[in-house]
């Protein structure tokens, strides 16, 4: 399996900062043009990019997952 892709990858590859891939990948697309969410989506298919599930959760603040105190 190979390296994940980052967003600093997609935004090399767009010429885009990573804070604007980082929006247009997250739910914030709407603040930018549609050329520019197709040129990011573009290169994030093309690099083979996954949102990291773990990390999107921990940044939500939903965790699934059950704990207890003993």
């Amino acid at each position: 399996m190979g390296m994940a892709v980052t967003l600093k990858q997609i935004g090399a590859m767009t010429g885009l900062s990573n804070q604007t891939v980082s929006f247009v990948l997250g739910n914030k697309a709407h603040l930018f043009r549609p050329e520019t969410q197709k040129r990011v989506r573009e290169a994030a298919q093309r690099l083979g990019y996954r949102p990291n599930a773990p990390a999107r959760a921990m940044r939500a603040g939903r965790w699934r997952c059950l704990s207890w105190k003993m």
